[in-house]
């Protein structure tokens, strides 16, 4: 079974969960988050504290944030979720899957391009080094 990361995001400052907890999908991670925000948000309501501008990120083992469940998505029970009203649950994983992959895709293609401009770099080292050393072909 998969283990999930939940990322805790209040005020613009991220609290990463270096542990994580196993659970059988996305879709059971996302219940739990649900409810870990409404018992989180009660806390903070009786410390006279706002949470609707908090949220929790769900994170793969690989890091990726496969999904963001902003506090008031659980505050506002008239509401459905994007997901819920969205998709079915084999929908919301396929569309998960899609974005992965096209995660992935995108890592690709800005690692390609840090390795060009890495090349570039040493070849711009590597010439003003010649320079300095007052080696510079005529």
């Amino acid at each position: 079974m998969p283990r999930f990361f939940f990322h805790f995001i209040s005020q613009n400052q991220v609290t990463t969960d270096d542990v994580g907890l196993i659970f059988p999908s996305l879709e059971a991670a996302y219940l739990d988050s649900c409810d870990a925000a409404l018992e989180i948000s009660i806390e903070r309501l009786r410390a006279r504290d706002d949470p609707t501008n908090d949220g929790i990120e769900i994170a793969d083992e690989d890091g990726r944030t496969l999904m963001h469940i902003p506090f008031t998505e659980v505050l506002r029970p008239g509401k459905k979720s994007n997901i819920q009203a969205k998709y079915t649950t084999s929908q919301a994983i396929q569309a998960c899957r899609r974005q992965m992959l096209r995660s992935d895709t995108l890592r690709s293609e800005l690692q390609a391009e840090f390795e060009k401009t890495r090349s570039a770099f040493q070849s711009i080292q590597a010439k003003l080094a010649i320079l300095k050393a007052g080696r510079w072909p005529n």
